[in-house]
């Protein structure tokens, strides 16, 4: 049985922000899941990237706002995983 504890527990979406070191101005956004903002880090810093990237330095990190269906569905996708 899964309890509100281990609801709350869930992965969240981290969105991290890129900055061109071209223009100053551009940016770009590299989504990733991870139950921590260090972990979501971690993991934009292992990603594999390719040559498009070259020229973007990371700005910085967010939590990715969810709206209330999108919660729904993270919740029905981690009660389905369970089983």
């Amino acid at each position: 049985m899964m309890t509100v504890a281990a609801l709350s527990d869930a992965m969240a979406t981290w969105v991290g922000v890129f900055v061109s070191n071209i223009d100053g101005r551009t940016l770009r956004e590299l989504e990733v899941e991870a139950d921590t903002e260090e972990e979501a880090v971690i993991l934009l810093d292992l990603y594999n990237y390719d040559e498009t990237w070259q020229n973007y330095s990371f700005l910085e990190i967010r939590k990715k706002k969810w709206d209330w269906l999108t919660a729904m569905f993270a919740v029905l996708k981690k009660l389905l995983s369970k089983r």
